[in-house]
């Protein structure tokens, strides 16, 4: 290797290596917004199930006690 190859070579690994990490990190912050976005949507589903499950059950005991 000649020094001008060298340096060729060093300034490639010095651009390449920052965008592989770079790409890397943004593959896991990706990864985790993702599934913190799927556990707050399930959360908010399940809370929006129990409530509305809840509203039905009261409406069916209170028609219930109203209509004997």
């Amino acid at each position: 290797m000649n020094e001008k190859h060298k340096r060729a070579h060093k300034l490639a690994v010095s651009i390449i290596v920052p965008l592989i990490v770079f790409f890397i990190l943004m593959l896991i912050a990706a990864n985790i917004i993702t599934f913190l976005a799927t556990t707050f949507g399930a959360i908010a589903g399940i809370i929006a199930f129990g409530v509305s499950a809840t509203t039905i059950i009261y409406g069916m005991i209170y028609c219930i006690v109203y209509a004997s």
